[in-house]
This record gives C-alpha cells, structure tokens and sequence, in this order.
C-alpha cells in the first residue's frame, strides 16, 4: 500500500506541475521574407481587424499603476480573439510582424514605466514602429502587466531582420537575426537552439513537446525553402496539432516582401489573402475586419456589438473576470483611461524565490487553491522553469485571491518526471510550502502548508 501510495503521488506531481501548450513559428529570410506561425489552442474563434492610423490610445489599467499611452502613426491588421486592442499578432503598413507564443516560464521585467498589458504590447509595436531594431531600441521602455498569458514575442521586418523577446527572471533577453532564418516554439529561445544542436543526429518528427517541435520546424525550413505562401503553409502543417479539444485553428503567412496577408483555419482551409497596400488606414477611414473561420475573405464595418461579443465570450471561455462592459468599450475607443477594479479587486501576483542545491535540470511547481484541489493534484497555475542558477525567480500572474497550497520539485536530470528508488521514495528534490514533507515522499496535510494571499505576495523556498 504504502509504495503504490508514493508512485501515485510521483505520477501526478509530474501531470500536476507542467501542461504543454503548443505553438510553432518561423521566419524565412530567402528571395521572399515570409512568416508563418500556427495558433493552437482550445478555441477557434477570431477576426482579422484593420487598426488606423492617428489614433490617440490609452492602456487598458488593470493595476494601480500609470498605463501607457500613445498615438499610432502605423495602420495594421491584426488577428484577435479578445477583441480590439487584444491581438494575438499581427502586421503593420511597413512589413513589420509581431506574434507571440506561449512560454510558461515567463517573468516579465518590472522597470518602473508606463503600464501595458501582453496583448496590447503587441498593438503598441505595430502602432509605434517600422522595423525590428525600433523594437529592440524600446523594449525596456515598458513594464508589462499581464491580465492572463505568459509569452514571448517573434518579431520580423521586411529587411530580413528578425528576433525573439523572452523574459526570464524578471530580464529581458533579445536573440537578433539579420538575414537568417529564425524559428520558434514554446521554449525559450536559447534553450531550444541548444537543444537543436544537441539533438540534429536523432531528431523525433513525432513529438509534440516544443523541443522536438522546433527541431523539425528548423529541418523542414531547409528541406522545402518557403519561396511561397504555399510552401510555408505545408511546413506548418507538418507540426500542427488535432486533438480532440485542442488543435491548430489558425494557420497565418505574412508576406513581408509584398505586404501581403495569407491564412487559413481549421474549419475553413480554403487559404484566404489581403494585399495591405491597397488598404486606407488614415483616421477617419471605417474600422472593418472579417471573421476568420468564412471560405472567402468579407471585409465589413466591425461593429461594437460583433468587439463586444467577441471580448465577452472569450472571456467567459478563458474563465477571467473582469468588468467586461468597461474592457468592451474600451478595446473599441481606447481613447481614455479605463481602470478595471473588477478585476484589481480579484487577482494578485504572486513572486517566488527558489533556491536549488544544483544548478541544472528543469525545476517545475504548482499552485492550488483549497484543500480539495490541493489533495485531488490539481493546479490553477503550473509551470517549469529551465535551471540556470542555484537561486530562480517565477511570478504566477492573475492568481485569484484565495487559500493556497504549493508543490515543487527540480527535476535534477531533466527527463520531466520525479524519479523514485526504492518503494518509489523520490530520489529527486521537492518540497512543498514552508519546506513541509512528510516520511516516505508522502505530501504534507494541507493545513501544514496552505497560506493566504490577499495581495501581491513574495516568498522564498528552499530546497
């Protein structure tokens, strides 16, 4: 009894801590600049939407802090699910691309400016700026405060520049190309490209884990050189995802060279095309947009109403509250502050200082709100965070005020499990909050390690 007891609990500590989410994206610098990036998600939903120029914006506040604030001097088109002002990515006037993919791991850097979201990071870049380097010169001008994601950003301009933003631990680390091809998963950027060099003699073309992913997105770049839209869409499809509840839902080609724009979906594969040159975006000109999921692309006034049920329903989807009148609003006429205490009055963050024996493998914690969850292993907010020093930071964004608990475990060897020895006692560090364990591997009772948060809240554990 007591070693199915412990196997049990090195079982779902792994399931408990680390959920993949998987994201693939590339830039290819040939005689055409192409990006292509597949969204794959839970949801399919979405519209592309033509952001004008000369308009005067405010972030949207979800902090007591002062938030961002600019005029756009760039048209765009973007492509949104939560609405105007949200986007997930999207392309400028000037061939200037900015996407993001999900990365666990992020800690965004907090450098005491202005205020901005992680989505409106994005409209801010295609609204300020004309190339990658405008980009880079700015990246620290900004402190991001996430309403949900934890991201990093792939940019690209039409001069064959490009680079990926990661923050971790708090810094902010650019990795820039020009000229080369660039590719991106949902691992930071460094740690992949080590990986890749680790792994070209035994490449797996069947994992979905980000690692392996970018591995073949790298092989497959070489392997059919995507001179065309064509092209690029069929190295997408050959990392993109159909499970049951979760899929490739989009799949984008950015034209850089040509300003043109080239998607499809799940739903409806004929691949539908934009030409950005033959667009107005001066500011008096119609907001128009068209929804993703139609076999042919139908530009037509977006409407309030259409920002408005797109907003609401995702956020009812990514279960986040929040004063969904005011954010629709918002999002369409950000032209004054708008601050949201529904959703200041419900979330905090919560900054975690962890330090390590050993300075290697991958360390992967957990938090879970209440005793029932905390027992049944099952986590608001899981992540892994890659080793690199003896003493890591992590910040768990948009966590609901509550009773806690916490587990962790550095997974020393990194092959993404907790090994056990004997009766299946852990062989590997873990702990729990306030250092509690019990004989065995067994987890302490939830009353030995359970704590309160009511506000942004710091601590330190130690293993």
């Amino acid at each position: 009894m007591m070693k199915t007891k412990i196997v049990i609990l090195l079982v779902a500590i792994g399931l408990w801590s680390y959920s993949a989410l998987a994201c693939s994206a590339f830039f290819w610098t040939g005689r055409t600049m192409l990006f292509g990036r597949n969204l794959d998600w839970y949801n399919g939903e979405g519209y592309i939407i033509k952001n004008n120029k000369g308009i005067t914006k405010y972030a949207y506040s979800i902090s007591l802090t002062k938030p961002a604030s600019w005029t756009s001097k760039f048209g765009s088109f973007t492509f949104n699910q939560i609405g105007k002002e949200f986007p997930y990515g999207g392309i400028n006037e000037r061939g200037l691309v900015v996407e993001q993919l999900w990365l666990h791991a992020t800690t965004y850097q907090d450098n005491n400016n202005a205020t901005i979201s992680e989505l409106e990071w994005i409209q801010f870049q295609l609204d300020n700026f004309e190339n990658v380097n405008e980009v880079i010169k700015n990246s620290n001008t900004l402190t991001i405060k996430p309403i949900k994601a934890t991201v990093h950003y792939f940019i690209a301009d039409k001069t064959g520049n490009s680079a990926v933003i990661d923050f971790i631990g708090g810094k902010i680390f650019i990795n820039q190309k020009n000229g080369v091809s660039q590719v991106l998963t949902n691992t930071n950027y460094l740690a992949s490209c080590s990986y890749y060099q680790m792994n070209l003699s035994k490449l797996d073309t069947a994992s979905r884990l980000s690692e392996d992913r970018f591995c073949q997105v790298s092989e497959n770049i070489k392997k059919y050189e995507p001179e065309n839209y064509q092209n690029a869409f069929k190295i997408l499809s050959l990392s993109a995802e159909n499970q049951k509840d979760y899929k490739t839902f989009w799949s984008i080609v950015y034209d850089l060279s040509n300003l043109e724009i080239h998607f499809k979906t799940y739903t409806h594969t004929t691949v539908k095309s934009l030409k950005i040159k033959e667009v107005d975006f001066s500011a008096n000109s119609p907001i128009i947009g068209s929804n993703l999921n139609t076999n042919q692309l139908a530009l037509q006034v977006y409407t309030y109403e259409l920002n408005q049920q797109e907003l609401t329903s995702s956020l009812k989807a990514m279960n986040i509250s929040m004063n969904a009148a005011l954010a629709a609003n918002h999002s369409f006429s950000p032209s004054k502050i708008s601050l949201d205490t529904t959703y200041i009055n419900t979330y905090c963050t919560l900054k975690i200082k962890f330090i390590l024996k050993k300075n290697c493998g991958n360390l992967y914690y957990t938090v879970a709100e209440g005793e029932q969850n905390f027992n049944n292993r099952r986590g608001v907010v899981s992540n892994m965070i890659t080793v690199d020093s003896t003493m890591l930071y992590s910040e768990a964004y948009a966590v609901k005020k509550g009773e806690y608990g916490i587990a962790c475990f550095h997974d020393v060897n990194a092959n993404k499990k907790l090994d056990g020895g004997l009766f299946g006692i852990p062989k590997e560090p873990y702990t729990f909050f306030k250092n509690k364990k019990r004989w065995f591997g067994l987890p302490p009772k939830y009353k030995n390690v359970k704590f309160l948060l009511n506000g942004d809240s710091h601590f330190t554990i130690t293993f």
